[in-house]
């Protein structure tokens, strides 16, 4: 059986395979694009994407997050924080593609948001007598928390409850952190690091001109290396091209109140295949 691969005329690094996977630029290798798993026949998954300042973590996430985007199945949560280093953070084309937009806000609010997310998303499968969400309408919902570490804080246990449940719901955790063994972190932190890269590890190398490599580690636990497309700010495939996400279900919907964002019309580009 032949795969179709979806891939923006502007920038064919990206790419979305329509099975769950969206593309993280070409690997070094020369084997062809070097995948994250976002989704498979029965959950979503999770992932960390680490590395020190200035080596394309925001890059490599604004890359997901518009091939998810672009896939017209995945609305996307940006979750950001007032408090430490990471205050006022404003990913301004993350901001842009997001259809849930949760910005300089206390951790509670944004654990608490995905909680009753999940909690809604419960009550779905009850009344529908169903076990997972697999193969229903409901669209992966996938939570973008920059400065990890920051949004988590000391509710690290309340973050992995909620992860394991979620994934069952077709909610995705994606978190980015400088190190997720930094000692300084609380051991509840680096525990829950852990359990979101136990399918996608996205390590960042190196900084400044060398940024945007990164050594991957897939769900069938294999490693190789991948540059990174590189999208600055104003990039015009994501200013201009992106396609609308489905709409959240209502119930979900309602959750997020303002913070949601309906999907506007489809905008005809001609550049999918």
């Amino acid at each position: 059986m032949t795969t179709m691969i979806t891939t923006p005329a502007t920038n064919p690094a990206l790419a979305w395979d329509h099975s769950g996977n969206l593309s993280l630029g070409h690997r070094l290798d020369g084997a062809g694009h070097g995948w994250y798993d976002l989704a498979d026949d029965v959950n979503v998954s999770s992932g960390v994407i680490t590395g020190p300042k200035g080596s394309g973590k925001s890059t490599t996430v604004r890359a997901l997050v518009a091939t998810a985007r672009a896939s017209q199945a995945v609305p996307v949560t940006t979750l950001y924080t007032a408090l430490g280093p990471f205050g006022g953070l404003a990913n301004q084309l993350l901001n842009q593609i997001a259809s849930v937009k949760v910005l300089d806000t206390a951790p509670d609010t944004a654990i608490g948001l995905l909680n009753d997310a999940a909690k809604t998303r419960t009550e779905i499968l009850r009344e529908r007598g169903l076990a997972t969400l697999a193969g229903t309408e409901l669209p992966i919902l996938l939570a973008v928390v920059e400065g990890a570490a920051q949004v988590v804080g000391d509710r690290a246990h309340r973050w992995a409850r909620l992860a394991r449940h979620a994934k069952k719901l077709n909610i995705a955790v994606l978190a980015t952190l400088e190190r997720e063994d930094d000692p300084n972190l609380p051991a509840g932190q680096r525990a829950l690091w852990r359990q979101l890269s136990e399918t996608n590890r996205i390590q960042m190398r190196g900084h400044g001109i060398e940024a945007g490599t990164a050594r991957i580690r897939d769900a069938a636990g294999h490693e190789y290396d991948t540059r990174m497309p590189n999208l600055t700010d104003g990039d015009p495939w994501l200013d201009t091209e992106i396609a609308p996400d489905d709409p959240l279900d209502p119930d979900t919907a309602a959750v997020f109140g303002d913070y949601y964002t309906a999907p506007a019309s489809p905008r005809a580009t001609g550049i999918w295949a």
